[in-house]
């Protein structure tokens, strides 16, 4: 995976979203009817692309999929700390 940070690394790169795709199947019904549909619709999108549960490991798939996975990763990282926390998701 080519990753400009890390251009001369041994190692292969993949990012899999599969367990934020799980949690997220698993807590849907914990949420508000409207945010249940935005949900829906982002996770029948990211399961159109099986490198995103499979991992991915070309940087191009993440940027061509950054809106859902940033509506997906909102309630981890929420705006209001964008610029105040370290923030990681495993």
């Amino acid at each position: 995976m080519y990753f400009p940070a890390f251009q001369d690394t041994p190692f292969l790169i993949q990012f899999s979203f599969l367990e934020l795709i799980e949690r997220l199947e698993n807590t849907i019904n914990d949420h508000d009817e409207a945010h249940k549909e935005q949900i829906r619709k982002d996770l029948d999108e990211l399961k159109q692309v099986p490198a995103i549960i499979s991992g991915i490991t070309d940087f191009s798939e993440i940027s061509n999929h950054l809106d859902v996975l940033r509506r997906l990763l909102k309630d981890y990282f929420p705006p209001e700390l964008t610029h105040n926390e370290i923030k990681a998701v495993t």
